[in-house]
């Protein structure tokens, strides 16, 4: 088994997020971890 490149997805635009995880979801040395839409900083 290779390695998988894990994503954690964090953007403010829901409809940027969806289009990330189709394409990130095509790849199969991809995977998506998680994903937020709000930042909370320090």
């Amino acid at each position: 088994m290779k390695n998988l490149i894990r994503v954690f997805i964090v953007d403010d635009h829901e409809i940027f997020r969806n289009g990330l995880k189709l394409v990130f979801s095509k790849n199969k040395e991809i995977e998506i971890v998680g994903e937020a839409g709000v930042w909370i900083g320090f």
